[in-house]
């Protein structure tokens, strides 16, 4: 087409057909109930879980924490943390 423009990605072209909230704000009602049925015994015990390192900064500390919760939602696992206390410098 002759002055039609670029055309949007067609994933940002779904999106602005789609209200907020209303395609992607309910993952985290599933999520929950599987992470309830899961510590309950009434799912498999499939778990992922991160564990703190005192060493790493907090930028380090946080990206391996959403990696391993974003591992845990896609594999169907409970999502936990594990602090393993402070590590005192030697």
């Amino acid at each position: 087409m002759r002055g039609a423009g670029p055309q949007q990605p067609q994933a940002v072209a779904r999106a602005n057909r789609v209200p907020f909230g209303h395609q992607c704000g309910n993952w985290q009602d599933a999520y929950s109930a599987l992470h309830q049925d899961i510590l309950r015994g009434r799912a498999p015990q499939r778990f992922a879980v991160a564990r703190g390192f005192s060493s790493s900064g907090l930028a380090d500390t946080l990206i391996g924490a959403v990696t391993v919760f974003l591992f845990a939602l896609l594999t169907d696992r409970a999502f936990q943390v594990q602090d393993r206390g402070a590590i005192k410098p030697s």
